[in-house]
């Protein structure tokens, strides 16, 4: 077996050996947005976006010592390449190029490091990405892609050969995500993709037989949560395996379904694992008749890259092909014969690794052991700790480096201190983070960080990523908040700021950033929890101060000025939280009066001093449960306006009482419970 180069740690070369033994080959890059194949040599070659922002080709030969790389002659303006070898074992690419307007896809081979007999596929006007690429069984190439043009996503689908496009009927979705295509062994056309209709976004196909379109299927069976990013591959019976990720109700998990040439199977969860977040899947066929799936899985701010495969009707065990690391997005594997390549994007590097099949079954799975789900009781939270969860922006990068100690979590921590005497901020921002990362992590964290508070901003990479719609980003930080309140946590959230770069000059990528953030800002209102508005806060930023881009350091990361300006915006907003009530009493009062006996509990409280503008508060509203009965078992009793205290005449004599309190604010945003207080 192949030795894995040095990655400059020998404590990861060792995790490796745990965890698959024997090893394969490896590489890291500065860059974004690769895609891989296989040549007909049996390298594993990849073309991704260099940090020089030009199109790269890269060689990884396992029987050698050093990869090679190449740049392939392509505009400056060239993104998302997609590379795609025939049965003849030429290699093609596909790529978008982007102007200010619009965006247009070219496809081309490639001999070496050029491109060679390169021609323009999209004639539509608007932008076109997301392009996808399979071939015939006479080798002509088949695209699909998504165009975007007057707030309509349409997905496009193009025969090379006959320079025919069809367009699916998709009127009825408002986003899509994700096109797939693939030919199968009768030469029949599917095309599969993500799109939101009624419901959540769901995984849809459609197939051309050389006369007509099949009708719309729809794959997973409900749409009351999202189903994203689906990969598909055939076997050789002519077996259609597509696999996608879904969200469950607690966190994504993966499903596959497959066509036997006369009918899609019912979805079925090939994952089920609880606090642990199981996206973006990728399937391809060991030997051409060996489904296996790889795809990222997070839990407790650590990600892996897991394998499953079917063999004998049976799923394996999940194996972990590559251990923890702050984030892992968007794996691709690819298979030739029994040699597997996988290829992610790690924060602004592209890795990959080449390993084989008999490594797998060789070995058990790894993971973590996770604990049975605390139920986190509010009042016993620390009520001068805030969590400050995120992306860079939220860590601190400046000029594209990790500064932490000149972001916003510290310079709030001054403020916070200055104006309430002790407060802690904790820094949660995990760097190149999207959001389902954030929400495969979220849940542990607040568990173990016991913080009353937490500020949540993240979105930004979702608007990178065209695999991500902006429904399924508002979605995923849907649950991060309500994951907050399932546990106690008060939560705050904000809008995503600008970003000056060449995203905010292309229409599409500002009306994606635009579209998030009203959901975020709808989101507020849903929950009524406390909105900050960063947009604003930096779009508005006044001119004679500099505007808004000399907030920035870099393309995407505020400067010492932005991360101040930040720093206030939040502060604005937590001066004005409904912290809960303070000296909070309860006292059993019992009088006699001539042969009538009243018993009676007189509540009292006073406005947490922490709010800085009396006049927000609405009014109080007072819970209560017996002692007997779980925390969980807290009811409302009555809301108090006007006045600090409340006789509470409706109880028992013989029995005790627990009673908590929260504030009220006149935008209906109630805070967190005070603490318990007994009658006595």
């Amino acid at each position: 077996m192949d030795i894995f180069k040095k990655r400059g740690s020998i404590f990861f070369l060792l995790l490796l050996f745990l965890n698959l033994g024997a090893t394969g080959t490896n590489r890291i890059l500065e860059g974004q947005t690769a895609k891989p194949a296989f040549n007909h040599l049996g390298d594993l070659v990849y073309v991704y976006k260099n940090a020089e922002k030009k199109i790269s080709l890269e060689t990884l030969k396992p029987q050698t010592e050093e990869p090679s790389e190449k740049t392939v002659f392509l505009e400056e303006s060239a993104f998302s390449p997609v590379i795609k070898r025939d049965r003849s074992g030429k290699l093609w690419i596909v790529w978008e190029e982007w102007e200010y307007n619009q965006s247009i896809l070219l496809l081309g081979q490639l001999k070496e490091d050029v491109v060679i007999s390169s021609r323009k596929i999209t004639e539509e006007e608007g932008f076109n990405f997301s392009p996808d690429l399979s071939f015939d069984v006479n080798d002509n190439p088949w695209i699909v892609w998504i165009n975007y043009k007057a707030a309509q996503y349409r997905i496009f689908v193009h025969e090379v050969i006959s320079e025919k496009t069809w367009v699916m009927d998709t009127e009825i979705f408002s986003s899509a995500c994700s096109p797939r295509v693939i030919v199968d062994l009768n030469n029949n056309v599917w095309i599969f993709w993500s799109g939101k209709g009624g419901g959540e976004e769901e995984i849809f196909c459609r197939a051309f037989d050389y006369f007509s379109w099949s009708p719309l299927y729809k794959i997973n069976q409900s749409n009351k949560y999202p189903h994203v990013n689906p990969s598909v591959a055939v076997d050789q019976k002519g077996f259609i395996w597509l696999v996608w990720s879904g969200y469950d109700g607690q966190d994504y998990e993966i499903y596959f379904s497959y066509w036997n040439q006369e009918k899609w199977s019912e979805e079925i969860k090939i994952t089920d694992n609880s606090q642990k977040n199981d996206v973006f899947p990728s399937v391809s066929v060991i030997s051409n008749s060996i489904p296996i799936v790889s795809w990222a899985q997070s839990f407790g701010g650590q990600c892996h890259i897991k394998i499953k495969f079917l063999e004998n009707n049976t799923w394996s065990k999940e194996i972990d092909v590559f251990p923890g690391e702050a984030h892992i997005n968007f794996p691709i594997m690819i298979v030739e014969g029994e040699k597997i390549g996988i290829i992610w994007q790690s924060e602004y590097e592209v890795k990959s690794e080449v390993f084989y099949f008999n490594q797998l079954r060789e070995k058990e799975s790894f993971g973590f052991v996770t604990a049975d789900t605390q139920i986190i009781i509010n009042p016993d939270l620390d009520e001068s700790r805030y969590i400050g969860y995120g992306d860079s922006i939220t860590y601190g990068y400046i000029n594209k480096n990790p500064t932490p100690e000149k972001g916003y979590v510290p310079r709030l921590k001054a403020i916070l201190i200055k104006m309430f005497g002790e407060a802690e901020v904790v820094n949660e921002g995990n760097p190149g983070e999207i959001t389902q990362g954030g929400l495969g992590r979220i849940e542990s964290l607040i568990q173990n960080l016991n913080s009353r508070y937490l500020l949540l901003m993240e979105g930004t990479n979702d608007v990178f990523f065209m695999e991500i719609s902006m429904d399924t980003a508002a979605f995923n930080l849907k649950e991060m908040v309500k994951k907050c309140m399932e546990f106690g946590v008060f939560p705050a959230i904000s809008t995503i700021p600008p970003r000056p770069d060449w995203m905010w000059d292309r229409e599409f990528y500002r009306y994606r950033i635009f579209y998030l953030n009203n959901k975020i800002q709808e989101l507020a209102q849903d929950y009524l929890i406390p909105l900050v508005n960063m947009f604003d806060a930096f779009y508005f930023y006044p001119e004679d101060k500099g505007g808004w881009r000399s907030l920035f350091s870099d393309n995407v990361h505020p400067d010492e000025k932005g991360y101040q300006l930040m720093a206030e915006e939040w502060f604005d907003v937590i001066q004005n939280f409904p912290f809960p009530p303070t000296i909070f009493q309860v006292k059993r009062i019992s009088n006699e009066i001539l042969f009538y006996r009243e018993v009676f509990n007189h509540i009292t409280w006073q406005d947490n001093p922490k709010i800085q503008d009396k006049s927000t508060v609405y009014g109080y509203k007072i819970y209560r449960k017996k002692v007997s009965l779980e925390n969980s078992q807290f009811e409302l009793i009555t809301t108090v306006y006007n006045d600090l205290s409340f006789f509470d005449k409706n109880i028992v004599p013989s029995e005790k009482y627990v009673y908590v309190i929260s504030t009220l604010r006149k935008d209906n945003v109630e805070g967190p419970c005070s603490g318990e207080r007994k009658d006595h």
